[in-house]
């Protein structure tokens, strides 16, 4: 069959054929599972990647595109969940998509925070704010551990949507600010009773 001689011989041809052909004239599940196949001894390929995501989309699978798009670093990921309602998508994969690289412009060197830390995806973070009863902050913290700019980002995020300082998370907001924001940590010092003594920095004691 033409499609199985393009996915063994040039994927970026078999995608070609997957966007230009007409699904009606074929059946794309096999094709999906052939696909499947060998992505899975090509994991870096991403001829095959948006093979299957377009493959996905034509039998109407949502879920299943969003897993390769977020793969691909597609700028239209967030769109896309916020279109078909995928947000518990997300909560298995934080660090992956807030990870995801926004498009740039000629001249634009990429995003990056305070003290040259990389920024998370701005799409991605308001989406995990505006849905945090779905994706609770517990798991969002948890995945980003690895990553404490990003839990510094997110915690500021909650705590600018909540209008003040998250009490539930006291001992991590003095670690976070004492790293990232030191006014934002005396003012926190100063206002909460939530965090516990003994992880405030020394040198703070004085200010």
């Amino acid at each position: 069959m033409i499609l199985g001689y393009y996915l063994d011989t040039s994927p970026q041809a078999f995608l070609s054929v997957v966007h230009s052909w007409p699904p009606e004239i074929y059946n794309p599940d096999p094709i999906i599972a052939a696909v499947q196949t060998k992505w899975r001894n090509n994991p870096e390929d991403r001829n095959l990647m948006e093979s299957l995501a377009e493959l996905y989309l034509i039998v109407d699978q949502p879920r299943e595109v969003v897993k390769y798009y977020v793969r691909l670093g597609k700028p239209e990921t967030f769109e896309f969940i916020r279109r078909f309602r995928l947000f518990d998508v997300i909560k298995d994969d934080v660090v992956r998509f807030l990870e995801l690289k926004p498009p740039v412009d000629e001249g634009d060197e990429g995003d990056e925070g305070e003290g040259g830390d990389e920024e998370p995806n701005s799409e991605g973070l308001a989406l995990l704010v505006d849905h945090s009863h779905t994706i609770v902050p517990e798991t969002v913290l948890q995945q980003l551990t690895k990553k404490p700019y990003f839990q510094y980002c997110y915690i500021r995020a909650l705590r600018d949507r909540e209008g003040g300082f998250l009490e539930d998370y006291g001992d991590l907001q003095v670690e976070l600010y004492a790293k990232f924001n030191r006014t934002e940590l005396l003012h926190f010092l100063k206002t909460s009773n939530t965090y516990n003594l003994e992880k405030v920095p020394p040198e703070t004691n004085d200010c």
